[in-house]
């Protein structure tokens, strides 16, 4: 859905050594600079806009994304299990999409902002903003 430094700085996602999980464990993002130099990290993948990444998620693929340092990162992901015992009772109730796509349109505005004020200054004449009816 975006695509690394072009969409955004940072956030690629990192594949450890899993014997290192309680280390990264910490709830908090890796930073790049760490990311960098560190002889656990097995596998750093940068995210492209079309690019599917499939894996199981348990301790054999530890990972973690890397802090996002700048612009926006937008992903899909899924999941599914075929054990019965970790099953969600109930997922999602729609309110996390309808947050989702809101942020994606007020983003979507703001990037059209953004253009249209770039062409305005190298234009020098001014125009009207576009509104969420333009898009």
């Amino acid at each position: 859905m975006s695509t690394y430094a072009q969409d955004f700085q940072g956030g690629r996602f990192v594949f450890l050594n899993s014997h290192d999980y309680e280390f990264y464990d910490s709830g908090r993002p890796i930073a790049s600079e760490q990311i960098a130099n560190d002889a656990n990290v097995e596998l750093v993948v940068e995210p492209r806009a079309g690019r599917v990444a499939i894996f199981s998620s348990d301790m054999e693929n530890t990972h973690q994304v890397e802090q996002v340092t700048g612009g926006q990162r937008f992903v899909l992901s899924f999941w599914f299990t075929c054990d019965p015992r970790r099953e969600f009772e109930i997922f999602l109730d729609g309110n996390a999409h309808i947050q989702f796509g809101q942020r994606l349109k007020d983003s979507m505005i703001r990037r059209a902002q953004q253009q249209s004020q770039k062409r305005q200054q190298a234009s020098g004449s001014p125009k009207q903003p576009r509104t969420n009816s333009d898009l």
